[in-house]
């Protein structure tokens, strides 16, 4: 049985929650999660709430937006920090940022700050200041997300260590451009990692484009960026697309698709690396980018909601014996296929694939989640 990387991921819902909440807007919801104890669960009506600061393995779920009032009051940002030993599930949530009265950029947030163990499912995020999403640490997971970069002085998604996946998703950077007075806005990449470990399978990366005005060219961005001596980067079965020389006015080169000063290489495998068009199109890297065919993918159709039949699909990397060890426990590593680990059911240690697939062949599981709730 060979070594191999996965990258994740399988996204539970979480164990059986102790208490039920019912919320509906304007509802303060740091004073609900105040209340409420680990595993418990919060179902959100449909409407609008305020950022809010959670700090329990609590399991949020929409449809709702999370949006910074008007004016001058906040909060505008929103922190999530789980303890060790806790993860909190976050599902069907849209981080909206705040429109200022007269501005026409947002001038705060909505930025969501990420530390601990940590799950996102069929989310968005943006525009945030100075980025959309964050991960500053512990184990983070997102499926079928979209992290948006502008309209505003925001970026993505920026990582700056700990363990984050994406599977299933969409990163988009941040537009060059201004909005009058001294404030320029430089285009921003899609992703920047500059540290930890990130893993993104079936994702779609876009760098910010170009712009001109009042005489002025501003650059394009990478759709992904990483830096960091001890940073990986792992992509597969994605796409990545370097912003556009040729946008607002501007005409300048492309960007590239990847740009890395990482100490190990930014790995690839079966995935489109693609410079920004521009008076010359933008190279597909710069600097320690790699392919990596060896790498498989994993994603999943849609979440493993209790009571539903899932498929989970790996896009193997050789003809070779591959098993897909699933665990929500990041330090599940001895198992002898799994170098990078999955999320999977209730926190416990399941082999959910062994098969010897075709190089480069689809290999399909049916994943059955019993009903508790």
């Amino acid at each position: 049985m060979r070594t191999c990387s996965l990258l994740p991921l399988l996204l539970p819902l979480a164990l059986p929650a102790q208490t039920t909440w019912n919320v509906a807007p304007p509802a303060n919801l740091d004073a609900v999660f105040a209340a409420a104890a680990p595993g418990d669960l919060v179902l959100l009506a449909w409407g609008t709430y305020r950022p809010f600061t959670l700090t329990k393995g609590l399991v949020v779920i929409g449809p709702a937006t999370i949006q910074g009032a008007t004016g001058p009051v906040g909060p505008w940002d929103t922190d999530i920090t789980i303890p060790a030993g806790q993860h909190a599930a976050l599902i069907g949530l849209d981080f909206q940022p705040t429109q200022q009265p007269g501005a026409p950029v947002p001038l705060s947030g909505n930025q969501v700050t990420v530390t601990g163990s940590a799950s996102f499912e069929d989310c968005s995020f943006g525009t945030g200041v100075p980025h959309s999403l964050v991960v500053t640490s512990g184990e983070v997971v997102l499926q079928h997300c979209t992290v948006r970069g502008g309209p505003g002085l925001g970026g993505g998604f920026r990582q700056a260590g700990g363990y984050c996946s994406m599977s299933g998703s969409t990163v988009e950077g941040l537009d060059a451009g201004s909005f009058g007075g001294p404030f320029t806005i430089l285009a921003q990449p899609g992703a920047t990692i500059d540290g930890g470990t990130f893993t993104a399978s079936h994702t779609t990366f876009r760098g910010g484009n170009a712009s001109r005005d009042n005489g002025i060219s501003r650059a394009p961005a990478p759709a992904l960026a990483g830096s960091g001596a001890t940073t990986r980067v792992f992509l597969a079965d994605s796409t990545a697309t370097g912003g556009t020389g040729i946008a607002g006015g501007a005409n300048l080169p492309g960007a590239p698709a990847v740009t890395s000063s990482t100490g190990q290489p930014v790995l690839h495998a079966r995935t489109n690396l693609a410079g920004g068009t521009g008076t010359v199109p933008g190279p597909a890297s710069v600097g320690n980018v790699a392919a990596d065919p060896q790498i498989v993918g994993l994603a999943i159709d849609h979440g493993l909601w209790f009571g539903s039949t899932s498929t989970a699909t790996a896009i193997a990397g050789s003809a070779a014996l591959l098993a897909v060890l699933a665990t929500l426990d990041h330090a599940v590593t001895a198992h002898p296929a799994v170098v990078e680990p999955l999320f999977g059911l209730q926190a416990q240690a399941v082999t959910v694939v062994v098969a010897v697939p075709a190089a480069g062949g689809a290999v399909p599981v049916a994943i059955v989640v019993p009903n508790t709730l």
